[in-house]
């Protein structure tokens, strides 16, 4: 029987080698799972989203050719008719499906490709473009790499590619697939490679796929004077790789395993590569399968804060389980903080100090690093988490006026609810205490209609302020992590709007100030102090901690990509009422969580 070649497409390189290699073991028991409904929106988000570009791409290139999608015609006619495109010399091909690689053992599917040379080749040279639905761009004080708008022209401010690592290990996917058949743009005259990502800025963003941009992060065992020890992997003194040195080894690394797979000769034989407990585990249609085998082994990386590179050193360093690591002194690591590891092992008198905790050192693991995974071992070992002890925290501050304020937005990230509760003892208040206050909008959602709600909003927060300023009275404002939230919210939508009576951009910026000690501040950020308060394996979200303050809510199944999809039924008629009922009680439930953290 002839060998089957392995091939594989451009997200291999960026996901689980174990993911590969269970995909391909022809002894693999288990089976993958189905995608969850988060994964499943997300999907038709990026697919809606892409299909936006292309027509904004359409309206710039009218000569742009549009391939079969995958439901509409097979592979061969899909890469038949990207094939007569290519040799048509097409300047904006979307969808292309390139003729496999063969020897590279590479299948693509590019979202775009632009052709970029003069047309005097016997062959057009393309650039790989890829749509992504998040941030492509960063703000920075200089800028660098090249960013275009949809039709060419430069974008105003000081921006620069957002080097993206799955981005461009997809990126360099395309770029060795189109230098293999013949197709690619040769390097320029300062030996960089380009493809771009258009992101949800709506605006084309080129990267460099020869830039140093990613860290290595691989342990490995080193001789220094004598005795063996850990340090990070480094080469000609940079830790950093291109996007096309980080692809070349984890595609071939894959290859690899795909290979070692298919000749297996039976299930008992051991495999290359074993289940290490990262982010990606999330939403991995196998981690049904590997999350047994990790907690049967009560494996390191079931603490969240290790990271792979932290895996290999605590099995390197004899502590393969959340148990070793959990029994590491609390004590010991503090003390390394402090003072650092190598100035506590010179000292003759180590005060009772733990040697296995010593011996971590200084690097490559930073002593804040080892301290946090203790405790966030110690936390897993106990199944809940653990308040601290014998630590100094902020005190929450508390005011005379106190508003807890949450907003609920739109899968496409608008804002669509603002609410508050209020809470008081002041006779006379306009607003009763601990009262509800909700300021919405159930109609389809724009700039001006959004920015109209933030009007209404700031009005009423003014209006609070004002009277307590008149009466004497002190009013603090609540909400939980405000910097991933409320206030990137609040920005963003006074920045995009030209309504009069918005409030300015310093006016929000001063309003939710994190820099002035905590005591001044307005806007009380409630995340960071819960960090202070709790070690929590499980994370320091709300629905996390506001539990262990005594707070339940009121539905079932609470949370925000439940709270969109219940959105997204009222406003598509289906249970309208009982849904926005349901989203307000939500919103007033999430206020009254930050309000029982006090």
């Amino acid at each position: 029987m002839q060998e089957v070649q392995v091939m594989l497409g451009s997200y291999v390189a960026k996901q689980c080698p174990l993911r590969t290699f269970r995909e391909h073991d022809p002894f693999e028991a288990g089976e993958p799972a189905e995608h969850s409904e988060k994964l499943k929106k997300l999907f038709a988000g990026g697919h809606a989203f892409e299909d936006d570009i292309i027509e904004s791409l359409r309206d710039v290139y009218p000569g742009l050719v549009q391939i079969p999608a995958r439901d509409e015609a097979s592979s061969a006619v899909r890469g038949a008719a990207t094939a007569e495109a290519i040799a048509g010399g097409v300047e904006l091909i979307a969808g292309a499906l390139l003729a496999p690689d063969e020897d590279g053992h590479r299948l693509s599917e590019i979202d775009v490709l632009l052709r970029v040379d003069d047309g005097g080749g016997k062959e057009p040279k393309y650039r790989p473009i890829d749509v992504k639905k998040h941030r492509c761009t960063e703000d920075v004080s200089k800028p660098s790499g090249f960013i275009e708008e949809l039709d060419g022209q430069s974008v105003a401010g000081d921006v620069r590619p957002r080097y993206h690592e799955g981005d461009c290990l997809q990126l360099a996917h395309y770029y060795r697939h189109l230098q293999a058949v013949g197709l690619a743009e040769p390097p320029d005259d300062e030996s960089r490679i380009w493809a771009g990502v258009i992101g949800s800025e709506a605006v084309l963003a080129w990267h460099d796929l020869t830039e140093p941009a990613f860290p290595t992060l691989t342990p490995q065992v080193v001789d220094i004077d004598g005795d063996e020890t850990v340090r990070f992997h480094r080469r000609s003194h940079s830790t950093r790789r291109s996007a096309l040195d980080r692809y070349d080894f984890e595609f071939q690394f894959r290859v690899d395993l795909v290979e070692q797979a298919r000749a297996r000769t039976s299930a008992g034989s051991e495999a290359p590569v074993l289940p290490v407990k990262v982010k990606e585990c999330e939403e991995c249609p196998w981690d049904h399968v590997c999350d047994p085998q990790l907690r049967r082994g009560d494996d390191v990386s079931l603490v969240r804060k290790v990271s792979y590179a932290d895996w290999k050193l605590h099995r390197w360093m004899g502590n393969e389980t959340t148990e070793m690591l959990a029994s590491l002194d609390i004590e010991t690591a503090r003390a390394m903080v402090a003072h650092g590891a190598m100035a506590l092992t010179d000292t003759t008198d180590d005060g009772g100090l733990c040697e296995r905790t010593l011996a971590y050192g200084d690097e490559p693991l930073a002593p804040k690093q080892l301290l946090a995974q203790i405790e966030c071992a110690q936390s897993f070992r106990a199944g809940r988490p653990l308040r601290r002890e014998g630590v100094e925290f902020d005190d929450i501050p508390r005011a005379d006026i106190e508003i807890d304020l949450d907003m609920e937005n739109t899968a496409d990230r608008r804002v669509y609810l603002w609410g508050a509760v209020v809470t008081h003892d002041v006779i006379g208040w306009p607003v009763p205490s601990d009262q509800y206050v909700s300021f919405v909008s159930w109609d389809p959602l724009d700039d001006r209609s959004e920015a109209s709600l933030v009007v209404e909003l700031w009005r009423w927060l003014e209006d609070q302020r004002t009277l307590a300023e008149e009466q004497g009275l002190t009013l603090k404002v609540y909400g939980y992590s405000i910097g991933g939230a409320e206030s990137s919210h609040l920005k963003r939508i006074v920045a995009g709007s030209a309504l009069d009576s918005l409030p300015s951009i310093a006016a929000v910026e001063s309003f939710v100030d994190t820099t002035s000690p905590i005591a001044q501040r307005t806007f009380v950020d409630l995340l960071p102090l819960m960090q202070q308060r709790w070690c929590s394996n499980e994370g320091h979200g709300l629905k996390v901690m506001a539990p262990l303050h005594g707070f339940h809510w009121r539905d079932g199944d609470p949370g925000g990509l439940q709270s969109i999809a219940w959105y997204e039924d009222a406003i598509a008629g289906v249970d309208t009422e009982a849904n926005i009922a349901r989203l307000l009680m939500y919103n007033e439930d999430d206020c009254r969580a930050t309000q029982a953290l006090r």
